[in-house]
């Protein structure tokens, strides 16, 4: 009964913390334009090793890519926003693809590979005929 009890509680704490891990990327995503200073904040406090499922990991990568990019710090090493591009691009979330594909620009770009950064622009201009985003469509563009 004791044993029972352990596993139990064991079952509860991950439950609650991967919900508690999905609420604070959700978070994130909702004071990202208004306030990134804020959400580079909580998703420094992430720990990133219990991110569970691909998708959580894709998400957090674009939001922290992101977030990093609206706090003007000029990324030039792709590892984590590749996560997030690899991940998308096999998914029918056509926004975040494109957001995937602009930051990777943007990286590409800050690390003087020009030919790199047009190309990933193609990628995201190309996913924008199936999306209604006038913000990002003037981003890309």
């Amino acid at each position: 009964m004791r044993y029972s009890l352990s596993i139990l509680a064991v079952i509860s704490l991950f439950l609650h913390s991967c919900t508690s891990i999905d609420n604070r990327l959700s978070e994130v995503e909702s004071i990202m334009d208004e306030k990134p200073d804020s959400a580079l904040t909580l998703l420094q406090q992430i720990d990133a090793a219990l991110l569970h499922g691909e998708e959580n990991r894709a998400l957090y990568s674009l939001l922290l890519t992101q977030a990093r990019d609206k706090n003007y710090f000029f990324e030039t090493n792709d590892s984590i926003i590749k996560i997030a591009c690899d991940y998308f691009d096999d998914t029918n979330e056509y926004l975040r693809i494109v957001q995937s594909h602009f930051y990777m620009a943007n990286i590409n770009y800050y690390s003087k590979k020009y030919t790199n950064a047009i190309y990933e622009c193609l990628k995201a201009e190309n996913e924008l005929s199936k999306i209604d985003n006038h913000y990002w469509k003037a981003k890309v563009y």
